[in-house]
């Protein structure tokens, strides 16, 4: 008898030693699998980071290079990356500015080239920029331009320029311009404390209401530079809504939004979104061909935003292929006069 209890004694004892063991193995593989990710995630966010902020210089070289104060501003960039690649600290620092709107907001799926989309988004917001300063509107809002010198061109000095943005992308680019000499007086800062992802309902047009030098009665144009992608579809049709009330009739309103293709991406546009390095929302479940996309869009807009009217979109693409299944688009809208 005395030796069945210790046979059961030794079960129940070496049970318990295994079942220990077999725990702190599973926590030892947990903890070093976390530690491998986390490492794996930040090192991509920091790679990110740094790739947007170059494509950024790059796509705004050629109207940079255009005049003295141009070529020092692209040159203290320049000089800033070489420091960033350099330096771990700073390009950890990069990573924390442009954390939540990594590649400036387009799905890799649509074309091979990240540049390509980055291109073509800002030939776009040029081409709608340039329109209406010959048609003399002179307030201009930039959502989440991150690094772009846009608002710095000699082109916009006679225009009231407002950059809403987060605040430590202000930050940084404040002491970039600030180290070229290229500041401007036409240029205001309007900082998004939490980021535009976590900005509530997004039932304002801008963060505390309306800013110092808006003029209520003037024709303004409102460009979302990946702003809309990181709302909500009732967010972004809210912020919409709102725009359309708070600016003049006769402004311009552009945003991005996604259809049915654009939230559905290949392997690596998923696996940016499992990392949290990409938070594309801004869904209209619109389907169909390019047109049927472009009508079911105004009859959307008719509904949630009643002041916007759709005067053209812009699918972001290499080729004309993706006018029969778009992904990501632009659009440009008027404001109209509510009741019309």
């Amino acid at each position: 008898m005395d030796f069945i209890l210790d046979v059961l004694r030794g079960i129940v004892f070496w049970s318990v030693v295994a079942w220990n063991a077999w725990i702190l193995v599973i926590c030892y593989l947990w903890l070093s699998l976390s530690i491998c990710w986390f490492c794996f995630k930040e090192g991509l966010s920091c790679l990110l980071a740094t790739v947007d902020l170059l494509g950024d210089v790059i796509l705004h070289e050629q109207g940079l290079r255009s005049d003295p104060a141009g070529r020092k501003l692209l040159e203290t960039l320049f000089e800033h990356q070489t420091e960033a690649l350099s330096s771990w600290a700073t390009v950890t620092r990069l990573a924390s500015i442009v954390s939540g709107r990594p590649l400036q907001g387009y799905p890799v799926a649509e074309t091979s080239s990240v540049w390509s989309l980055k291109a073509v988004r800002k030939q776009t917001i040029d081409r709608v920029l340039g329109g209406v300063l010959q048609a003399g509107i002179s307030q201009i809002f930039l959502f989440c331009p991150g690094f772009s010198g846009r608002s710095l061109s000699d082109s916009l000095r006679s225009s009231k320029v407002f950059e809403i943005d987060d605040k430590r992308v202000q930050e940084a680019k404040r002491d970039i311009v600030g180290r070229s000499g290229k500041e401007a007086a036409n240029l205001t800062f309007i900082p998004l404390e939490t980021g535009p992802e976590k900005w509530g309902p997004g039932t304002q047009a801008f963060p505390r209401g309306p800013p110092r030098g808006f003029e209520k009665d003037a024709k303004s144009v409102v460009v979302s530079d990946g702003f809309t992608l990181r709302l909500s579809e009732e967010e972004g049709l809210l912020w919409l809504k709102s725009v359309a009330a708070t600016v003049a009739p006769g402004s311009f309103v552009t945003f991005e939004f996604l259809t049915e293709k654009g939230t559905g991406g290949d392997l690596w546009f998923k696996l940016l979104q499992l990392l949290g390095l990409v938070q594309w929302k801004f869904s209209l479940k619109l389907k169909g061909t390019g047109k049927e996309c472009r009508e079911q869009l105004d009859r959307l807009l008719k509904e949630k935003a009643p002041g916007l009217e759709t005067t053209e979109v812009v699918w972001l693409a290499e080729d004309g292929a993706a006018k029969q299944n778009p992904g990501v688009g632009i659009a440009i809208c008027r404001v109209k006069k509510t009741g019309k």
